[in-house]
């Protein structure tokens, strides 16, 4: 039977090659070659306080904790400053203790014993790992919250106009390489910004609050969303063409009216088809908004097909289609 030992001078070896940052893929890259080293006789994960957010440091981990972390419930995470044994039928011999910052959670580190192995080795082990692996926690925590504040509107939650451009230049030099197609939008919701003066503050945010979770409903989780100007939402559509556009802002139409006769929407649209620049591009789909409230019609979108500048009026509820070309 093999005999495992952790003296002092193990875990000073691998306090002093644990090194651990913000990037957690390689984070987890190291941990594995480490433990593999170090301790071998154990599999070791971690989950985070947040749902869905774990990590898996030995070859192993996923196979034995996979099925767990799937189904985990709130009621599962445990909090203990010591290492303890879990109780639960299907993670038999094995210790869980939390991951703190002083007084913040961060999570639940757990040790999966796959052999005969005494108490103290594990804490021995634990204790080697678990302050680094704490203040990276907490940094990247830290990080996503700065990332977070400084890239989104703070009423609507949505992209920032500045964080917004910073991304769309790197999206366009990628668009240009891989000559991918997509589709940028500007909506404006200008009987709102009419009657801003007539309703309360409180009403009016309300409402852009409301246009914008609209709006987010009705697109991908790839595509980007900010919150352009005051009353004006852009949205840049991913892998999309132009005309392939028409029936997503239908849909927002649909909603947008639904929700209020105020958040009436007029609509620009271009295509990455058209240029390449991110400044042209946002210019452009500026200009068709323009022209769009020159028509004068409500639910117009203006875009540039083969024929030239096309006005499609689309009707709520059905977003039946009335094109004029000029």
């Amino acid at each position: 039977m093999t005999i495992y030992t952790f003296d002092k001078d193990k875990v000073s070896d691998l306090r002093e090659q644990l090194c651990l940052t913000v990037d957690w893929k390689r984070n987890t890259e190291h941990l594995v070659a480490l433990l593999d080293k170090y301790a071998p006789f154990a599999e070791v994960a971690a989950h985070w306080s947040q749902p869905s957010e774990y990590d898996y440091f030995t070859t192993g981990a996923e196979a034995f904790f996979g099925d767990f972390f799937k189904d985990i419930k709130r009621a599962d995470m445990v909090q203990s400053k010591d290492l303890i044994n879990i109780d639960n039928s299907a993670l038999p011999d094995t210790y869980v203790i939390s991951i703190n910052l002083d007084e913040t959670y961060l999570g639940m580190l757990l040790v999966h014993i796959t052999e005969e192995v005494e108490q103290e080795v594990l804490t021995l082990l634990v204790k080697a790992i678990l302050p680094q692996l704490s203040l990276a926690r907490y940094a990247t925590t830290m990080a996503a919250e700065v990332e977070k504040r400084t890239s989104t509107d703070k009423l609507t939650g949505l992209w920032n106009r500045t964080y917004f451009n910073e991304r769309f230049r790197e999206e366009t030099i990628r668009l240009q390489r891989t000559k991918e197609q997509g589709a940028v939008m500007v909506i404006a919701l200008d009987e709102l910004a009419a009657m801003e003066k007539v309703i309360s503050k409180e009403e009016h945010e309300k409402l852009i609050v409301e246009a914008s979770n609209l709006v987010r409903k009705m697109v991908r989780k790839t595509d980007w969303i900010v919150f352009w100007d005051k009353h004006e939402i852009l949205v840049y559509l991913t892998n999309t063409q132009a005309e392939s556009s028409i029936d997503v802002i239908g849909r927002c139409i649909n909603q947008l009216v639904s929700a209020h006769p105020l958040l009436t929407p007029t609509v620009g649209l271009c295509s990455t088809s058209e240029n390449t620049s991110a400044r042209a591009l946002i210019q452009l789909a500026a200009r068709r908004l323009d022209l769009a409230r020159k028509d004068g019609r409500k639910f117009i979108v203006c875009l540039a097909t083969k024929e030239g500048i096309k006005f499609i009026q689309l009707t709520p509820k059905n977003t039946d289609k009335k094109e004029t070309n000029s």
